[in-house]
């Protein structure tokens, strides 16, 4: 009786959106394919004069970087390897990325 009212009453929890559950991600194959498509952009920013960062109790999942100073960024961005000047060079390719990096106001243009 006393395992049939505690079942009852787990039912009702769960029921009741009130039983949560956490687990980490999982990224497959067709997640770095879609962040790697041609046209598909990502940004990085690096921060080269803070030395030390507090980012909160282990276990956090969520943490406030606003005030790092973005010194240097760079972008990455999925193209069509027959369209880069290295196309004949690697004649296999299935992918392939332009990168642009600005440093101290100089901006490149990496394949």
């Amino acid at each position: 009786m006393k395992a049939g009212v505690l079942c009852a009453a787990f039912l009702v929890l769960a029921a009741g959106g009130v039983l949560t559950a956490a687990a980490q991600i999982t990224i497959t194959f067709a997640d770095a394919a879609a962040m790697f498509a041609v046209t598909k952009t990502s940004w990085t920013y690096e921060d080269s004069t803070t030395t030390t960062l507090n980012i909160g109790t282990t276990g956090s999942s969520s943490w406030d970087f606003r005030s790092l100073k973005a010194d240097h960024a760079s972008t990455l961005t999925g193209i069509a390897p027959a369209s880069t000047p290295y196309a004949s060079a690697f004649p296999s390719a299935t992918h392939a990325f332009q990168t642009s990096q600005s440093q101290q106001g100089i901006t490149m243009e990496v394949y």
